[in-house]
């Protein structure tokens, strides 16, 4: 496993970025406020920096996207939100791209220089919004554009990205595949502080009563798992929400320490525990009550809760179903 720093992405990429015609779906993003870097993972044999293609994968609401606006916004590199983009088949890349750029044959122009990058969001609802066919052919005009000399970082869950990499490995493509994987210990304490100020910016973060309060929850939640995955499961960014949330809304921040501090306060870790769980699920729930009204679908009819949990238990626990 080889872990690469997030600043190590942005060097690598730097320069790559270029101006344009921005709109709500293909635009360089605003500066997206606060944010901790992560550590990304590449998968084994496929960490090169220098690839066509760049693929970012991540588990459930690990910030995918919030990774995907970051980068973007550093590079000055324009990121497109399939999301906001119902357009996706074999003309959608030069359209979009020809369009932001106010020329007739951007990717033919952009591959011309010595890098140029496009960063492409929401890959799983965009493939759950059309057909087979216009999908393949939207793959297919990935790999020209790369074949062409433009960069392109492509991010999605696991299950899409799969079939991404097939497609785009048989035409020859160069790869590479990281993974947003967690927050080091280091950077676990500035993520929770940041969160709790960034929901309420009158909360203080220096006190002794709220650091022992964060530090005995935090220590709680790695002792509730083996010592050999304690820091990527507390690392995991729901988690780290989840123990902003409850520093926020327990203001006896002593008396919270003191529970958490406490060898019988076990129940209280699974409380936390199903917390994040439920977190999870309803925030998956979300995203597919909107893809199925616009499908025309029932919301409870996109799959059963039976299926949402296993779903879930393949992207926290990296097994089969």
């Amino acid at each position: 496993m080889i872990e690469i720093a997030f600043a190590e992405l942005v060097g690598a990429l730097q320069g790559s970025g270029f101006p344009g015609n921005g709109t709500d779906a293909f635009s360089i993003p605003a500066d997206p406020g606060f944010f901790v870097d992560p550590i990304l993972v590449a998968k084994e044999g496929m960490n090169d920096l220098e690839a066509e293609v760049i693929l970012v994968s991540a588990r459930g609401a690990a910030g995918k996207s919030r990774t995907a606006t970051e980068l973007a916004s550093r590079l000055e590199a324009p990121l497109w939100r399939l999301e906001k983009d119902a357009a996706v088949g074999k003309a959608a890349l030069p359209l979009a791209l020809s369009s932001y750029c106010g020329t007739v044959d951007a990717i033919g122009e952009l591959g011309s220089r010595p890098r140029a990058t496009v960063l492409i969001d929401s890959l799983d609802e965009a493939r759950a919004r059309v057909s087979a066919q216009s999908w393949d052919e939207f793959i297919e005009a990935i790999s020209e554009a790369g074949a062409r000399g433009l960069t392109l970082i492509l991010f999605g869950r696991d299950r899409t990205l799969e079939e991404v990499w097939l497609k785009l490995a048989d035409d020859g493509r160069t790869i590479a595949w990281l993974e947003v994987s967690h927050f080091p210990t280091a950077s676990q304490k500035r993520y929770i502080d940041g969160r709790v100020q960034e929901r309420d910016r009158s909360a203080s973060v220096d006190g002794p009563y709220y650091t022992h309060a964060r530090d005995a929850l935090l220590a709680a939640l790695a002792g509730s798992v083996d010592d050999g995955t304690a820091e990527t499961f507390v690392g995991y960014a729901p988690v780290l929400d989840a123990v902003a949330t409850v520093l926020l809304d327990e203001q006896n921040h002593y008396k919270l320490a003191q529970e958490f501090a406490s060898s019988t306060s076990g129940s209280r870790h699974i409380e936390v525990l199903r917390g994040i769980l439920h977190g999870l699920l309803e925030r998956d729930q979300s995203k597919l009550a909107q893809l199925a009204a616009d499908l025309g679908l029932a919301a409870d009819a996109v799959y059963t809760p039976k299926e949402q949990v296993e779903w879930l238990w393949h992207d926290l626990g990296r097994v089969s179903h």
